[in-house]
């Protein structure tokens, strides 16, 4: 919920449009402070889950990802087959063709 809640907030109080950069420190201890979170500026100073966020840098890269937004679209009548990845803004149709890709495979 918090997650949510901060893109929103960067979304429509702290966009690039109004001057705010969400990948400064003082701008997320800002938006932080808006919404109530207790010790941000400690946390987010802090190395805590540092090896966390490693670990899941590098089973993205793994999958491919390079940047976001990034799609991941399982068939799940069969758990073994690979997934279809797709990176970066897609127009509907993409979507269309993906569901399409996973429902004949």
């Amino acid at each position: 919920h918090t997650a949510h809640t901060l893109i929103r907030a960067h979304e429509h109080t702290h966009s690039y449009e109004d001057g705010a950069n969400v990948s400064e420190l003082e701008t997320l201890i800002k938006i932080a402070a808006e919404l109530g979170i207790p010790n941000a500026e400690a946390y987010l100073t802090s190395e805590e889950d540092i090896v966390l966020v490693q670990k899941q840098a590098r089973e993205a890269s793994g999958m491919g990802i390079s940047g976001v937004p990034f799609f991941v679209a399982y068939n799940s009548a069969d758990d073994s087959s690979e997934p279809v990845t797709m990176s970066g803004a897609q127009p509907p149709k993409a979507f269309v063709q993906c569901i399409r890709q996973l429902a004949t495979a």
